[in-house]
């Protein structure tokens, strides 16, 4: 749920790891007020606090995320924290509840239902693309053996996920008749000038746009190539 709630809005990993139930919480009143198309196409504003320039900023959380997060809040998180407690109970130890969004999960047991940290957020996305075998093979030097050798890493990180909401929302905001979005999109990632925003992101979109085009050259010559 933390990278769906990551891709959805653009927020940091540190960001996603400060979030607190009740900001859920007060996110789901509003979302419970409202219409069956707001929920399902719209967007709730959420008040980030903890930010990387310390700076409060909005960001829109898709309606659809909403109910999936409080399955999350009452169900997996409230196991964790079950967990945590028994377990510091047998150690007869003191367990504080969290008021964090994400806690760690169920295993190893001597972590469930502490507050999750960036870390382990970051360290369990790279674990789940080298489970899904979506790697790259650095090359590397060992000095004690003066060896080369390869290793598989992952491709991607967590903050690949918020790459990738700036690149969906620039081609949605385009696609929808939004001639300059890149400012709305400086605003939403908290980014403390627009260069810094147009630096990370125009050559990707730059390069999106090539590769779209030789798609749809490709399509329309094996159509043409079909008819002929």
């Amino acid at each position: 749920m933390a990278c769906e709630l990551s891709i959805g809005t653009g927020l940091r990993v540190d960001e996603i790891a400060s979030l607190s139930e009740f900001q859920l919480r007060d996110l789901h009143q509003a979302w419970l007020l409202s219409d069956d198309e707001e929920r399902d196409q719209g967007f709730f504003v959420l008040r980030v606090v903890k930010t990387k320039r310390l700076k409060a900023r909005d960001v829109l959380v898709p309606g659809y995320l909403i109910p999936e997060l409080m399955i999350y809040l009452d169900e997996e998180r409230e196991l964790s924290i079950k967990l945590g407690q028994q377990h510091a109970k047998k150690r007869g130890a003191r367990y504080k509840r969290p008021t964090s969004l994400f806690v760690n999960a169920a295993q190893p047991i001597q972590h469930a239902g502490k507050p999750v940290s960036a870390h382990s957020l970051s360290w369990a996305f790279n674990q789940a693309c080298l489970d899904a075998n979506i790697t790259q093979s650095i090359e590397k030097f060992d000095l004690d053996t003066n060896e080369h050798y390869r290793e598989h890493l992952s491709r991607h990180s967590f903050h690949s996920l918020r790459h990738t909401f700036a690149v969906w929302t620039y081609h949605w905001k385009k696609d929808n008749g939004d001639a300059e979005p890149w400012k709305e999109i400086q605003v939403l990632l908290g980014h403390a000038t627009l260069a810094v925003t147009l630096d990370t992101y125009l050559k990707v979109v730059e390069v999106d746009r090539r590769n779209a085009g030789r798609i749809q050259f490709a399509a329309k010559r094996k159509i043409g190539a079909e008819h002929a």
